[in-house]
């Protein structure tokens, strides 16, 4: 996934850590006396998110990637969120520079779930989903 993003996006394909990788998708499993800490599908996406952005597991492209991959998780639970790309390089950037929380990305997911999606718009986001985040990285646009 991660290579296939930078092929579409651009930018230098690396894992920094692979450690860090795998606490941020693990972090999201973490229980305490038996209740899990991150118990909704949106609670599990928005930690790996932050998580992703805030651990710099890659060597370029972690706001692209923890978005990205939000977005794959919540879709493979049935769970569909409207949003425009300015909203997600906001997302990204606001989480990056520190001002959004886990809990304000729980929020932003519910604020833009949607009850369901058309065939032809689930069809368009497929065909373009690799191409979705190409305008987090500064030298490229975004798709007409």
């Amino acid at each position: 996934m991660y290579m296939k993003m930078v092929e579409a996006t651009g930018g230098t394909y690396g894992i920094r850590s692979i450690e860090l990788l795998e606490s941020a998708i693990e972090n999201s499993k973490i229980t305490f006396e038996g209740i899990e800490l991150y118990p909704t599908v949106e609670e599990k996406c928005a930690n790996i998110c932050y998580s992703i952005i805030n651990n710099h597991p890659f060597v370029d492209g972690n706001k692209r990637m923890g978005i990205y991959i939000m977005l794959v998780l919540l879709e493979y639970n049935n769970v569909y969120i409207e949003y425009t790309q300015e909203e997600l390089v906001k997302l990204g950037l606001d989480i990056a520079c520190g001002s959004l929380r886990q809990k304000d990305i729980v929020n932003w997911i519910k604020n833009t779930k949607i009850a369901s999606v058309s065939t032809e718009a689930f069809r368009l986001h497929q065909m373009y989903m690799p191409y979705l985040l190409a305008f987090l990285h500064p030298k490229y646009t975004l798709i007409p």
